[in-house]
């Protein structure tokens, strides 16, 4: 993608990134919120499958070229067994989490996020990107309604409990002074 903000940047994830993406994952503000592989051979096949996907499409978050967290997007329907059945073919969502402890709480989420946002909105045929943070991840909810997500409504995934918050194209283009002509 490599589109930047400020000082924010993006690259797709490479096979020699995910040593790092194991490391943040063990970090306590992470791993309390992120589910994911303990162990390294499986976690590794996993998200080295996902740098080979055609519909996961997982990057590495800089801030002044030092690599801070992780954010990837995804095709709702191709993902976890459809496990968001109510939502149309094209709908896309997104997972986020700042890895370095120093960069975590500093409001860069939403500025992120909205990063993002406006790179698939503007890219990709898309009109509805979701979230779904754990209900009592208050700090995750908070970012996500201030890069303009709406709030949800509780489900059950097989990862457990999830908010799923959503964002049309046509309401990021109002919130950011742009209209949409048509929306998909």
């Amino acid at each position: 993608m490599g589109s930047s903000n400020r000082q924010l940047s993006f690259t797709p994830l490479k096979k020699s990134d995910i040593s790092l993406l194991f490391k943040w994952v063990g970090n306590e503000h992470v791993f309390s919120w992120w589910q994911d592989e303990k162990e390294w051979d499986t976690f590794y096949k996993k998200y080295y499958k996902k740098c080979k996907s055609s519909y996961e499409f997982p990057h590495i978050i800089f801030f002044n070229n030092t690599p801070i967290g992780f954010i990837e997007y995804y095709f709702t329907d191709k993902v976890g067994n459809n496990w968001w059945p109510e939502y149309p073919a094209g709908t896309v969502g997104i997972d986020i989490f700042i890895g370095e402890p120093n960069f975590a709480g500093k409001g860069l989420g939403s500025i992120i996020l909205k990063q993002m946002l406006s790179f698939i909105f503007s890219k990709l045929n898309v009109s509805k990107v979701i979230v779904d943070p754990g209900p009592d991840n208050i700090r995750a909810i908070k970012c996500y309604k201030k890069a303009g997500f709406l709030n949800g409504r509780l489900t059950q995934t097989p990862m457990g409990q999830a908010l799923v918050m959503e964002i049309t194209k046509e309401n990021f283009l109002k919130q950011n002074g742009q209209e949409c002509n048509p929306c998909p």
